[in-house]
């Protein structure tokens, strides 16, 4: 089994060498054969050059965009220069848990062509209860919809096989509707309950909007 980790980050200077320091073990504990992918969304912060130093280090891969193109393009990116069998995407902000990569692992070993993590127990934050009204009713109305079935459409823990990854299609906001495509291209996916927990550093980038 081989893994790639793709992780895009904007403006995460203060996460990425904890998030790095988290999710190492974990990969080293299921096998030999990984990479970390970071893609940089055009961060004015400090993370250009904290990823310049890390790109040094034999399993990390840097890629950075020149300006922010938004999130479904660095995970594009992130796809296309992936190299392994199996593919994790997970947000650079702390509030998932790499602790979690086995299970989404297991089920993809068990046939699946994806798997989609669920923040059932989702962390609000400070003002966020307006916000889950919008998530809410874009996940209801993406079933309605697409008649894809699943929980939490938009949660940036997810794993694939690596054909899946490259067959998608991301511009714009397309990374909301990552499960509506792999199910339209007649892939199994199934999902698992997530853990979510609240950002220790930086800000949010996504409002209710």
């Amino acid at each position: 089994m081989s893994l790639s980790i793709v992780l895009p980050l904007y403006n995460e200077e203060e996460n990425i060498l904890p998030l790095l320091n988290a999710t190492l073990p974990v990969l080293s504990s299921l096998t030999k054969d990984f990479e970390i992918v970071f893609v940089d969304d055009g961060s004015k912060d400090k993370s250009p050059q904290i990823l310049k130093e890390l790109q040094k280090e034999k399993h990390i891969k840097v890629y950075t965009l020149k300006k922010n193109m938004g999130k479904a393009t660095a995970l594009y990116v992130g796809f296309q220069k992936a190299t392994k069998d199996i593919i994790i995407t997970m947000d650079s902000d702390l509030q998932d848990d790499p602790k979690e990569i086995p299970l989404l692992v297991q089920k993809i070993q068990q046939g699946y062509d994806f798997v989609n993590g669920w923040k059932k127990n989702k962390h609000l934050e400070k003002g966020d209860r307006l916000k889950r009204l919008p998530s809410l009713f874009f996940n209801n109305l993406t079933y309605v919809l697409t008649k894809v079935n699943v929980h939490d459409y938009n949660c940036p823990f997810k794993a694939y096989k690596k054909q899946v990854a490259k067959d998608l299609f991301l511009y714009g906001d397309m990374h909301r509707y990552i499960p509506v495509q792999v199910g339209n291209m007649g892939y199994t996916y199934t999902e698992v309950v997530v853990s979510n927990y609240p950002r220790k550093y930086g800000t949010t980038k996504y409002g209710s909007s």
